[in-house]
C-alpha cells in the first residue's frame, strides 16, 4: 500500500499518526447499550454514594431491619418517575430502576400500559429491573422463582431486556448485610435457588437474570463461586462494589466475560474518612474504566453498560464526554 502513495501522501499520512491520541486506532463502533439507573436529583453538594447508616441503624429511608418500609409504593414510584425526567433531560434513552421493582410492577398492576405511556412520553426504554432476594434458604425457593417471575413478566411487557440480581443475607435487607452475615450462608443452596431462578426466567419470558455482586457478598467470596458454580445465571458486574470488597474489577469481568449481559459502572478509592464508604463520582476512583470500556469495544460486546451511584449528570458527563459512549 505504501509503494502506491506518492511522498506527499506518505508525509501528510505520518504527521496524522504522529498527533492523533495513542488509543484512536484501538477504538471500535460502540456495539453495546449505555443508560442511567436512573434516579431522583441529588441536592446540591451530596456526596456520591452517601454516607453509611451508623451502626446498627437503619439506612435512610428503610425500616427495621433494613426494609424500606418507609415509603410507600407511591413514593418510591414517584421519585423514579423524577429520575426518568433528569435522564430525558440528559437525552439518555434506556434507564434501569434499582431495587427492589416490586413497588413498580405493584403500582402499575392491571395497568401496565400506563406506565409504558410515561416512557413513551419521555423517550425513554426500561433496559431492566434490579431484583433483590434472601436467597439462603431452600425453602423459599418456589417463592423466590414466582416474585421474579413476576418481575421478568413486567420487563418483558415494557420491551425491556434483563433482570440483575441483589442477595441480600436475611430476608428484606436489600443487599445491605455485613461479611460475616453472607459468610453463614449455604453458598450451595445460594447457587441452586439463584440457578433455578435464572432458569425459569429464560425458559417463560425469555429474559435472563444476572448476578449482581455487592460488597459484602463479594468480600464473602460469592462473587467468583456463583460464577463458579452455576449454569443459566448469568453476570451483571457492579464494578464500584466488587472493587471496595478488595477485588479487581476489569479482571474478573474479563475472565468472565462470556456471562456478562450488562454491568453497572460506579466508581471507587480507599477512603481516608472512615465515614465515608469510598464511592467516587466516575472517574475519580482507582478503576480502570477507560481500560474497561476499551475491553469491550474490542469484544464487540452487545450488552448494556449503566452509569449508576453518582447521580444522573456527573455520570452521564463522565459516560459521554470523557468515555465517548453514545445513549
Amino acid at each position: 500500500m505504501i509503494a502506491s502513495m506518492n511522498r506527499r501522501s506518505l508525509l501528510a499520512a505520518s504527521a496524522a499518526m504522529a498527533v492523533a491520541p495513542a488509543d484512536v486506532f484501538a477504538q471500535t463502533t460502540q456495539t453495546f447499550y449505555a443508560g442511567l439507573v436512573a434516579a431522583a436529583p441529588r441536592p446540591p453538594g451530596a456526596p456520591a454514594g452517601g454516607p453509611p447508616p451508623a451502626a446498627g441503624a437503619p439506612a435512610a429511608g428503610r425500616g427495621p431491619g433494613g426494609g424500606r418500609g418507609a415509603q410507600t409504593d407511591e413514593d418510591r414510584v414517584k421519585n423514579f418517575l423524577l429520575g426518568m425526567d433528569d435522564a430525558a433531560r440528559l437525552g439518555v434513552h434506556y434507564v434501569e430502576k434499582s431495587n427492589p421493582p416490586d413497588p413498580l410492577f405493584r403500582y402499575y398492576k392491571g395497568r401496565e400500559s400506563a406506565f409504558k405511556d410515561e416512557l413513551d412520553k419521555r423517550n425513554l426504554k426500561l433496559a431492566g429491573l434490579a431484583n433483590n432476594c434472601h436467597a439462603g434458604r431452600a425453602d423459599l425457593r418456589a417463592a423466590m422463582v414466582a416474585q421474579n417471575l413476576d418481575t421478568a413478566r413486567f420487563v418483558k411487557a415494557m420491551g425491556g431486556h434483563y433482570i440483575c440480581i441483589v442477595l441480600d443475607p436475611v430476608d428484606g435487607n436489600d443487599g445491605a448485610g455485613d461479611v460475616g452475615a453472607y459468610k453463614g450462608l449455604d453458598f450451595k443452596t445460594i447457587a441452586a435457588n439463584l440457578d433455578e431462578i435464572a432458569r425459569t426466567s429464560k425458559e417463560e419470558t425469555g429474559i435472563p437474570v444476572g448476578y449482581h455482586p455487592e460488597h459484602p457478598d463479594s468480600d464473602a467470596g460469592l462473587n467468583t463461586y456463583l460464577m463458579d458454580n452455576t449454569q443459566h445465571l448469568q453476570y451483571w458486574p457492579d464494578v464500584g462494589w466488587m472493587q471496595m470488597a478488595g477485588l479487581d474489577a476489569v479482571a474478573l469481568c474479563k475472565k468472565y466475560y462470556s456471562r456478562i449481559i450488562g454491568m453497572h459502572l460506579r466508581d471507587f478509592a480507599p477512603p481516608k474518612d472512615p465515614t465515608s464508604r469510598g464511592i467516587m463520582p466516575l472517574g475519580q476512583g482507582n478503576i480502570d474504566l477507560k481500560g474497561l470500556i476499551a475491553y469491550l469495544r474490542q469484544q464487540k460486546f452487545t450488552g448494556f453498560v449503566m452509569g449508576e451511584g453518582s447521580g444522573n449528570q456527573s455520570n452521564y458527563d463522565y459516560m459521554h464526554g470523557v468515555l465517548g459512549l453514545t445513549f
